[in-house]
């Protein structure tokens, strides 16, 4: 089975375990009964499908896996510059738009930000990157772009991870399912996929980029606004900001792939050298 066939499978088996996981806690909630302990395990069971799904599968490819190997030497180059870029991705965006709204006088919004405060809060703001970030750009984007641009990677996985999401929608309290907050998530899904792809792309496969990002959607959780009484403005102007981020990185030819090597345990060193130079090559002779 080629790369590319196993992220759509990947794909498959996430969406069938998580969602097994999720809808039992979710008619419990619904039904207003009391919450055994198990319905909230089963739960973030289910939150972290993507990464558990991922490690099952590769636990399978252990022997065949082709593993990626970035250069050393920019491996171990720091880039504090590109992680305080992820981390404050989301804040960035949301500060930026909220911003613009106050400037032409149409601001509304009680809340500056949306920070965890709650134990539940917290929790999630550590379990979803760690559970989501492994499975959709560990294991399925580097698959993707194995065949795919690294745009047409980054919208892949931008409607699964939507789509994916599509349970939480249904527990009661968690988030507004109007038209336009719909809308306006999967442009949030989808853009953010993009920059999640240049964050990956740039450390050279890192998932460190990737996760910092994950835990700034939770540091300001916008998708919480509605909930709090302060409409569809902060979603709105996010999502909006976000996807001018993105334009702005496929308009300027950032989205490249990663510099990286990409063989089997058996590659000779002369495979590996020349896997380096195609894939530097690939990405202009650039380093990050």
């Amino acid at each position: 089975m080629s790369a590319f066939s196993k992220a759509w499978l990947f794909f498959a088996v996430t969406f069938a375990f998580s969602w097994a996981c999720q809808t039992p806690a979710i008619l419990v909630l619904r039904a207003e009964l009391p919450v055994p302990p198990i319905v909230m395990g089963m739960m973030a069971l289910g939150s972290a499908g993507p990464s558990l799904v991922a490690l099952w599968f590769w636990l399978l490819e252990r022997k065949t896996l082709q593993k990626q190997r970035p250069e050393r030497d920019l491996w171990l180059r720091p880039r504090w510059q590109l992680w305080t870029c992820a981390l404050l991705f989301n804040p960035v965006s949301h500060l930026f738009g909220s911003g613009m709204l106050w400037l032409f006088g149409h601001y509304s919004a009680q809340h500056v930000l949306y920070l965890p405060l709650l134990p539940e809060q917290m929790a999630i703001a550590i379990i979803a990157p760690l559970g989501e970030e492994l499975g959709f750009r560990g294991y399925a984007l580097p698959r993707l772009q194995a065949r795919l641009s690294p745009l047409a990677a980054s919208l892949c996985i931008g409607l699964v991870w939507a789509v994916w999401h599509v349970p939480t929608f249904f527990v009661p309290g968690a988030r507004g399912a109007s038209p336009i907050e719909l809308s306006l998530y999967l442009l949030c899904f989808v853009s953010g996929s993009v920059v999640y792809t240049w964050l990956y792309n740039a450390g050279r496969g890192s998932l460190i980029g990737p996760l910092l990002a994950h835990l700034g959607i939770h540091l300001d959780n916008v998708y919480r606004a509605s909930t709090l009484g302060d409409g569809v403005s902060p979603l709105a102007v996010t999502a909006l900001s976000m996807t001018a981020i993105a334009t702005c990185l496929v308009a300027s030819g950032q989205l490249r792939p990663a510099t990286a090597v990409l063989c089997t345990p058996r590659a000779s060193a002369g495979e590996r050298a020349g896997g380096v130079a195609l894939a530097s090559a690939a990405n202009g002779g650039q380093a990050w």
